[in-house]
Order: C-alpha cells, then sequence, then structure tokens
C-alpha cells in the first residue's frame, strides 16, 4: 500500500481560525516555494504563501445548484469555505473520496477555498527546482500560470482565478456562487 505524503511547513488539524501556515525551516527570501500535490497521478503546485493548511478529508456539506466541480462546504474553526473537487474541475476519472484524500486550504485574496488532492508532496523551492514559463499545448491554457522541473517531474502551477466561475457568466448554474464564495465570518 502507497504511503500518503505530508506536506512539511503546512499545518495538518482542524483546530483554530484561519493563520499563516507554517514556513519550513531555512526559508529563503530569494527564492520562491510551493507546495506540491497530486490529482489521478498528476503533479499540480501552488505558491506556499496561498496554502494556508493541510487537512485530512472531512465530510462536506453540498451545495445545490453549485457548479458540479464544487464538491461542497466544510467548516473549518468557524470559517465556512467551498471544497472545490480538482478531478471534476480537470475533467478527470472520478474517484471515491477517502478519508486519507488531502483538503488544501488556500487563500485567495480575503477569500478561502479547499481544493480536493489525493495527496500532498514536497514544499519545493525555486533553489532546488527550475520554474519555467508553460510551454506547447498547455501555454494557451487558463488553468496554470507556469510549470516547475525538478529532474524528470513537471508540476503545473494551478491559476486561482481560473477556480472562479467567469465573471460574465450570469447564468443561473452560479447563482449561489457569490454566497459560497464569500469572506469567512470571524
Amino acid at each position: 500500500m502507497e504511503k500518503r505524503n505530508h506536506t512539511p511547513g503546512v499545518s495538518d488539524n482542524l483546530t483554530g481560525g484561519f493563520t499563516t501556515g507554517n514556513k519550513p525551516s531555512g526559508i529563503d527570501a530569494r527564492h520562491e516555494y510551493f507546495v506540491t500535490f497530486h490529482v489521478d497521478s498528476r503533479h499540480y503546485a501552488l505558491p506556499l504563501d496561498q496554502v494556508e493548511r493541510v487537512i485530512r478529508m472531512a465530510a462536506l456539506i453540498p451545495v445545490p445548484e453549485a457548479p458540479d466541480w464544487i464538491r461542497g462546504l466544510i467548516n473549518i474553526g468557524g470559517n465556512v469555505i467551498p471544497v472545490i473537487d480538482l478531478r471534476k474541475r480537470f475533467r478527470l476519472p472520478e474517484k471515491r473520496l477517502l478519508l486519507d484524500d488531502r483538503i488544501l486550504v488556500i487563500r485567495k485574496e480575503n477569500r478561502f477555498m479547499g481544493l480536493i488532492a489525493d495527496d500532498t508532496g514536497d514544499v519545493l523551492s525555486t533553489a532546488d527546482a527550475c520554474l519555467k514559463p508553460l510551454q506547447g499545448s498547455i501555454k494557451q491554457s487558463p488553468a496554470f500560470t507556469a510549470m516547475i522541473q525538478k529532474h524528470d517531474d513537471i508540476y503545473l502551477v494551478i491559476a486561482l482565478d481560473w477556480l472562479e466561475p467567469p465573471e460574465n457568466d450570469d447564468s443561473s448554474k452560479y447563482a449561489c456562487y457569490d454566497q459560497v464564495f464569500s469572506s469567512p465570518t470571524t
């Protein structure tokens, strides 16, 4: 059985309100840091400063009339946040959620959201990995902002703006979206 990874430097619990994640020791301001994770054996990354914490999968409250890739809501420290199913958002094969799955709690401006991942990897530094612009056919994708190469592995950096529905789409399927993605109450 494959052992699940835990991202060093990012808290892994549900207690307390939102706090900035603990940074790994030895942070060098000259480099960028990224939390890596996997969905369907694919490698993804997010800037470390956008990841508040990583938690284990928990019960999600469904949101009626939300886009199908919004899996539900979760209460963390009194803050109710939406949780996005990256498998559905990326149109990957579905899989049953497991207790070993992870939710990356991320901050975009003053709002929070959760992203479901199969597992988390390491915190990569641009000192040890190469941050590159997107290349080839993926260069035109609004879903990603860059790629990181470390040895033979390539991680796609997810664009948080892409996770939200388009501002100019007034269809009823996004009617609940503003309420779901509003700033948390503290």
